[in-house]
């Protein structure tokens, strides 16, 4: 019996097909490992601004700051603005008599907005520019109780920030002078006295920075600012999410705001002080979204305030002639 011969099926060898799967392993390993750590590179690079402090060394930071804040500090008695908080609810509940009464109340309890640069968040400066348009209405000559409040709060207002307070003060010694012009009334000495003057320009400035400042960093400190509200595009709403540091946020504020309010100090025109004060595209702005945020508003109205102050002093030149 003839014995069959079966053929033997033909195989890799073992040891190659391993050494060749561990070559492919390691290959796809590198590669993948190149794109992680290339990845996470350039996370790094990117977010590393948003973590790092502002340029210059605390101290010159600081010490700029206290100059800001020397500038920003009230130059008129502090008193009490208590007459002031109702002003608001009695305009919306439709008594603008009685709000028009509450500020000759606040100027009769000796005037006063309080001790701090920025004017008291329960009083609004809307509120009161309703309210005085009402109190100068009812004088029936210039030197009636009703000018003389307005006059003085709008003084006050002008001693006080942010800047919405300041050009809201300017605002009612405008409409004082426009029932002058209306009436043909002389210029009162009060009147002279209480006029906005181009020296108020600056601590509205540094006012305006010190507010800021104050306001984002009490906000992140009580939790009525949301992070996500200064943010703008997905990247700084990804930054906002991540958590924002209220210390870095504070300082880069300081760092930033006050480097341009210095510069303006130093500035020699209005157009100076604008240039001085002037933000570049947000973008550009430094990794900090409180600033990036805020940067912004700083001197937008100063040129426009100088503007106010000239038609001021014309009108009141004006008056003067005919006396």
């Amino acid at each position: 019996m003839t014995q069959r011969t079966i053929p033997a099926t033909k195989k890799s060898p073992p040891r190659r097909a391993s050494r060749e799967g561990r070559r492919i392993l390691s290959a796809v390993s590198a590669v993948f490992g190149v794109g992680v750590v290339l990845t996470i590179g350039a996370w790094t690079w990117t977010l590393a601004p948003w973590w790092a402090p502002p340029e210059g060394s605390e101290a010159a930071i600081d010490g700029r700051w206290e100059t800001i804040e020397g500038w920003a500090r009230p130059r008129l008695p502090a008193g009490t603005p208590v007459a002031l908080f109702g002003v608001q609810a009695a305009i919306e509940a439709g008594d603008v008599e009685g709000a028009a009464t509450r500020i000759l109340e606040w100027d009769h309890d000796g005037g006063g907005l309080g001790e701090d640069p920025c004017i008291d968040d329960r009083i609004s400066v809307f509120a009161l520019l309703d309210a005085s348009k009402v109190a100068v209405a009812r004088a029936d000559r210039p030197d009636a109780p009703s000018i003389a409040a307005t006059l003085r709060l709008g003084a006050a207002l002008r001693d006080r920030g942010p800047t919405i307070a300041s050009l809201v003060g300017i605002a009612l010694y405008k409409i004082v002078l426009a029932r002058h012009v209306r009436e043909g009334w002389t210029v009162t000495p009060l009147l002279e006295e209480l006029r906005p003057r181009r020296g108020e320009i600056m601590p509205m400035v540094a006012r305006e920075a010190v507010c800021a400042v104050e306001w984002i960093d009490g906000g992140l400190a009580d939790g009525s600012l949301d992070p996500r509200e200064l943010a703008e595009g997905r990247f700084e709403r990804m930054i906002a999410a991540l958590g924002v540091d209220r210390a870095r946020e504070r300082q880069h504020l300081r760092a930033y705001l006050g480097e341009r309010v210095e510069r303006a100090l130093a500035a020699q025109s209005p157009a100076d002080v604008a240039a001085a004060l002037d933000a570049p595209p947000r973008e550009q702005r430094p990794a900090s979204l409180a600033t990036r945020e805020v940067a912004g508003f700083l001197g937008a109205s100063i040129e426009g305030i100088e503007v106010c102050l000239d038609e001021i002093d014309a009108t009141l030149a004006d008056l003067e002639s005919r006396s």
